[in-house]
């Protein structure tokens, strides 16, 4: 029998079928998707076409409060979909508007509002990115904050790390900047900062291969924050070149290299907010990493450890064949992170 079904596995006719239910599975996600988008238009264009919106509605935030709990959704939902409909005009599946919105069949509606609709200042919140716990969960990215690239982290995981260890006009360097979410953290809290990465993506980032240090100008800065690449979890989509691709001893010795070239910049008593989750290789345990690991490298160059947050991955990252994969082959998907906060010692190593 299983010699029957590898036969038939090999043949035009079976991979004929996998196309076709492939095209029968997409069109119905995509069905699916196109409702809810279509169903947040036409809520958008309700409330905006009322005829007390101007007078009563827009921008009151307190109202808009009071419609949310009355129609049963959230807060940020109505005011997403004003939002939408004021944007992409869409409320219906025939709508040539659908051209407007980017991504094709890929698009959804939280891919829309998390990737294409930064929320306005008149509906946000005063510092609604503010947390008073040791547990920061910040599942999307907000779009005004960083441009697109591997490793992208919610803008709100870098306010509380300046609000909490920092104050206006201090120093902050990124040596690992990516699209630069810092940067502009830095510009609204008035901060100034200092980014660099070996594969700059904005101008205001400075191409620096940090096996070869820092500059003068880096130097008596008030907080590093770093948010490495965790190893291999996304090692395709960095460039040549990157940590990501080295083996396990040689990434973590670039870091026993680093941290000490991190000291040297470092005020006395300057704070190191270091971002990172643990990676495990099920196949062999010897090649894992844990925080533990950097833990100990910050430990021995002298570094006093302040604090540990969890800020979690999304689980989004996972679909559900990941989960149903999983269970079946007893794994447990990562989606912990801590960011940890050090501070440096008086004494600094020239």
């Amino acid at each position: 029998m299983k010699n029957l079904i590898q036969f038939y596995k090999n043949t035009d006719e079976y991979r004929a079928l996998i196309d076709e239910c492939d095209a029968i599975i997409t069109e119905g996600v995509w069905n699916s998707r196109k409702e809810l988008i279509v169903t947040y238009g036409k809520l958008g264009r309700g409330i905006v076409e009322d005829s007390n919106y101007k007078r009563w509605i827009k921008g009151n935030r307190d109202f808009l409060r009071e419609l949310a709990k009355d129609i049963g959704i959230s807060y940020s939902t109505v005011c997403r979909a004003i939002q939408f409909w004021q944007k992409y005009q869409i409320d219906s599946h025939t709508c040539e508007s659908w051209d407007k919105l980017p991504e094709g069949k890929n698009i959804s509606w939280h891919k829309i509002i998390t990737k294409y609709l930064p929320l306005p200042k008149e509906y946000r919140k005063e510092n609604e990115w503010m947390r008073t716990f040791d547990v920061w969960n910040f599942a999307s990215i907000d779009g005004r904050y960083g441009i697109e690239c591997p490793g992208r982290i919610p803008y709100q995981i870098v306010a509380n790390v300046l609000h909490y260890f920092t104050n206006k006009g201090d120093k902050i360097v990124d040596p690992m900047a990516g699209g630069g979410v810092l940067i502009d953290v830095c510009k609204e809290m008035k901060r100034e900062y200092k980014a660099y990465d070996i594969y700059p993506r904005r101008n205001e980032i400075i191409k620096k291969d940090l096996k070869e240090g820092f500059d003068e100008e880096a130097k008596n800065c008030d907080l590093i924050f770093m948010d490495p690449p965790y190893w291999k979890k996304k090692e395709e989509d960095y460039i040549e070149g990157s940590i990501s691709r080295l083996d396990r001893k040689e990434y973590l010795d670039f870091f026993k290299e680093l941290i000490p070239k991190c000291k040297t910049i470092l005020r006395p008593k300057g704070y190191f907010a270091f971002l990172m989750s643990n990676y495990i290789d099920y196949q062999n345990s010897q090649n894992s990493i844990f925080t533990a690991d950097y833990y100990r490298i910050f430990i021995d160059n002298g570094f006093i450890p302040i604090i540990e947050i969890q800020c979690p991955l999304s689980t989004q990252q996972y679909a559900g064949f990941d989960v149903v994969r999983a269970q079946k082959e007893k794994k447990i998907l990562i989606i912990s992170r801590s960011l940890y906060v050090w501070e440096n010692t008086k004494e600094v190593n020239s």
